[in-house]
C-alpha cells in the first residue's frame, strides 16, 4: 500500500490518497483507494520525477532502447493532452496503471480545453507546465476504501499520428475501450 499526504510526494508518488495496485478482473493490474475520500479530493497530481514527456524523436529514440515487451508497456501506458498536441506523457508512479472506466470516478481537476497557459512546443516547457493544479486528478464523486481508481480515456483527443503508427507497428489495438 502507498500511502501519501495530500501535499503528494512523501514516497516521490503523485498519489495523494493511500491507495494499493492489484490485479483487476478483467484489466491487468489497477489502483485502489485504501481509504474512504471525498468529492473533489486531489487523487493524484503530476510530480516531478514521475513523469516523462515525449515527442516523435523521443518517442521512437525510447522504443529502439529496449524489447519488444518493452515497447509494448511504453505504448501501452502513455496518453496525449489536449493542450500539448504532438506530445505524448509517460508515468512512472501508480498514475500509470488507473485504468479506463466508461464511467469515471477520478477526473481532472479542470476540463482539457479550458488551460490558459501558452502554446508549448519544447518537451521541458511541457513537463514544467504539467506540474501546476490544473492538471491535478479529482474524485469525480464519494470514494470508498476498495474502489478502483477509473478515467474516461475516450475525453482525450485524438492521438498524434506518429503514436497511432507506433500502435501498429507493435500490433497493439484499443478494441478494448
Amino acid at each position: 500500500m502507498t500511502e501519501v499526504s495530500d501535499a503528494g510526494a512523501s514516497n516521490g508518488s503523485g498519489m495523494c490518497i493511500p491507495v494499493s495496485v492489484r490485479m483487476t478482473e478483467d484489466k491487468g493490474r489497477g489502483v485502489f483507494a485504501e481509504a474512504a475520500v471525498p468529492a473533489g479530493a486531489t487523487v493524484w497530481r503530476h510530480l516531478s520525477g514521475q513523469f516523462e514527456v515525449l515527442d516523435e524523436a523521443g518517442l521512437s529514440r525510447l522504443l529502439a532502447s529496449g524489447t519488444r515487451e518493452d515497447a509494448v508497456d511504453v505504448l501501452t501506458h502513455i496518453v496525449s493532452m489536449e493542450e500539448f498536441p504532438g506530445f505524448m506523457v509517460r508515468y512512472f508512479d501508480e498514475g500509470a496503471l488507473i485504468n479506463h472506466g466508461d464511467t469515471p470516478n477520478v477526473i481532472r481537476k479542470h476540463s482539457a480545453g479550458n488551460y490558459q497557459g501558452p502554446t508549448l512546443t519544447a518537451v521541458p516547457d511541457v513537463s514544467t507546465a504539467l506540474t501546476s493544479a490544473h492538471f491535478d486528478l479529482v474524485a469525480a464523486s464519494d470514494l470508498r476504501a476498495g474502489d478502483e481508481l477509473l478515467m474516461d480515456y475516450n475525453i482525450e483527443p485524438d492521438d498524434p499520428d506518429y503514436y497511432e503508427q507506433a500502435c501498429r507497428d507493435y500490433g497493439i489495438t484499443w478494441d478494448w475501450l
